[in-house]
């Protein structure tokens, strides 16, 4: 709490500092007339209008370039990414030198024609990364690749025009010393209105942190959210360099657009720690340090418009007519370049537990991915009697949660993870209830994680990041939960407390979908099994039907099993050979 409040009166002290500085001696005492609407009209004069508009220019800028900063470092996953990355600042001043080539005598036309470059090469960095499948490896080397193409442009401008080389080391160096109030009231309500953008989609930001498998079962539509974002972190940065004909800043501005670039690529670490140290930034230039938690700032008090999706049928009563939650009949899916995979039929039923097993890459997790509707796919996949692809993400998110094989280390402690499952009934504005706190109280009590709320997960061992994770797709509160290798890195006990857990869920109604490759368990806790091989479901019944089939059991899994009938055993059922 200290961490969060502490920034903002040091920044407050700071900026009351910087008002009080400067070779024309104003005392404490006028400066607070002046602000208070009095005062001599010298003292109004500098400090209305030549120090206020440059702290104001200050702790703006500095605010917009640590939300951008953040964004672009977390969604390299590098702590020294900067603009260079990208070549985004060799953009910028390669048209910095263009204005003056062309625009000699306007001089406010620099700052216009830095921020086009800046934008241009950008989208070229994105066009170029995309071809190759937008990678951060393929949008780093992009960037290097435009960077030196910049680089000799802005030579071959400057053997035909020396004299442009004062133009670029005047934007390179920034400044404030010639900054007007004009420009500051210009540029300044559009870096905020960008920092309010990225701050109301904080919590989407926060999900894509977990991936983009993991931001996809949560209900965030995660296609959409990275075409948007270049927009949002473009707009601040158009405003820095609005006012770049002042030296405003200097080339530091362009993180704006490589931000919205780089969070396009998969890999990203949380971009929400940039908009809770708000201002950080702005001490490099008022010579403060700190922020301002601005997402709880901006949090919104609506009407809970949260609860489960009307049904016909109460899971009690689902259970026990055998009707299907979700059905795939016919469906067709896979990747690009691959082979496809082909469901012809199969039915996932609530208050079971169905295991998916199978050799490695016979589609199991393609078949979880799928149904989760994170892969297209032809055919037909019915969730609760509703076609998969119509509804949005955030219904789907509300029927089928779903946990994907590899789960991130994100920079948030459990606390904070859990809650995200709230986010498919809340989405970006959301607060927290009494209903949602009891559901993520609950989530943390049934897998032992209460005691490690307040952890980070990068702090966590692999076993209890699973179990994190897996708090956070019960807090969900789905019907249908879709969990692919979720005991991976668990002990032999908490993998026997997975399954209890999981069959007490089951029995509660919800229905349980894993991918298991232990198949004594698989056989021993599951209701009924389905068998993936050449990207096939060969087949599927309960563990005493599957049994019998010796054969396919040899031919699909290389081994058989047999039921031990030993109730002292864990599990039962055991492998023969």
């Amino acid at each position: 709490m200290i961490r969060k409040v502490l920034p903002v009166p040091v920044l407050l002290v700071s900026c009351a500092l910087a008002l009080l500085a400067g070779n024309s001696a104003v005392s404490a005492g006028q400066t607070l007339e002046v602000l208070l609407g009095g005062g001599s009209a010298a003292a109004r004069l500098i400090i209305l209008q030549v120090r206020l508009p440059r702290v104001i220019a200050a702790a703006a800028a500095g605010a917009g370039l640590s939300v951008s900063g953040y964004l672009l470092q977390g969604n390299l996953d590098n702590a020294l990414a900067s603009p260079g990355f990208l070549g985004i600042n060799h953009g910028a001043g390669l048209f910095v030198l263009l204005s003056a080539l062309l625009f000699p005598y306007q001089a406010a036309v620099k700052g216009l024609m830095a921020f086009l470059g800046a934008l241009l090469v950008t989208g070229l960095v994105y066009f170029l990364s995309a071809v190759s499948g937008l990678s951060k490896t393929s949008v780093i080397l992009s960037g290097v690749a435009v960077s030196a193409l910049c680089t000799a442009m802005a030579d071959v401008i400057i053997s035909l025009k020396p004299e442009t080389v004062a133009d670029r080391a005047a934007f390179q160096l920034g400044g404030f010393a010639s900054l007007t109030s004009a420009s500051v009231w210009m540029a300044a309500p559009v870096i905020l209105t960008g920092i309010l953008l990225a701050a109301a989609f904080a919590p989407a930001m926060d999900l894509m942190a977990l991936g983009d498998e993991t931001a996809g079962g949560l209900g965030l539509p995660v296609r959409a959210k990275g075409r948007i974002c270049p927009l949002r972190c473009a707009a601040g940065r158009g405003s820095d360099q609005r006012v770049r004909n002042n030296r405003f800043c200097g080339p530091a501005g362009s993180q704006y657009p490589a931000a919205g670039l780089s969070r396009q690529m998969p890999g990203r670490h949380s971009a929400v720690r940039g908009l809770r140290s708000g201002l950080p930034c702005a001490l490099r230039y008022s010579g403060t340090a700190g922020g301002i938690s601005i997402r709880d700032s901006l949090r919104t008090d609506p009407e809970y418009s949260g609860g489960s999706v009307p049904d016909l049928y109460s899971p009690a009563e689902k259970k026990a007519t055998g009707i299907a939650m979700i059905a795939l009949k016919d469906v067709t899916t896979g990747y690009p370049e691959g082979t496809p995979f082909v469901f012809p039929e199969a039915r996932f039923e609530d208050g079971r537990i169905t295991a998916v097993i199978g050799r490695n890459g016979s589609g199991k997790s393609t078949l979880l991915r799928a149904v989760a509707g994170q892969l297209r796919y032809r055919g037909s996949i019915m969730l609760d009697g509703k076609e998969c692809r119509e509804l949005s993400s955030a219904e789907r998110a509300r029927k089928t949660a779903y946990l994907p094989q590899f789960l991130r280390s994100a920079n948030m402690d459990v606390q904070t993870l859990v809650e995200h499952g709230r986010y498919p009934w809340h989405g970006n504005f959301r607060r927290m209830t009494e209903r949602d706190r009891e559901l993520v109280d609950g989530a943390l009590e049934r897998t032992g994680m209460t005691a490690q709320r307040n952890r980070l997960l990068t702090a966590l061992s692999g076993g209890e990041r699973q179990r994190a994770y897996l708090a956070m797709v019960i807090a969900q509160d789905a019907g249908m939960i879709l969990l692919d290798e979720p005991t991976t890195y668990m002990d032999p006990g908490m993998q026997e407390s997975f399954f209890r857990l999981m069959r007490t869920m089951a029995e509660q109604g919800t229905g349980i979908v894993l991918v298991c490759h232990d198949l004594a368990q698989s056989f021993s806790f599951c209701d009924r099994i389905f068998i993936m091989d050449g990207h096939k479901l060969r087949a599927s019944g309960t563990p005493e039907e599957l049994a019998r089939q010796e054969g396919l059991l040899r031919e699909t899994l290389g081994v058989g099993l047999k039921n031990t009938g030993d109730d002292e055993l864990i599990c039962p059922w055991a492998m023969k050979r």
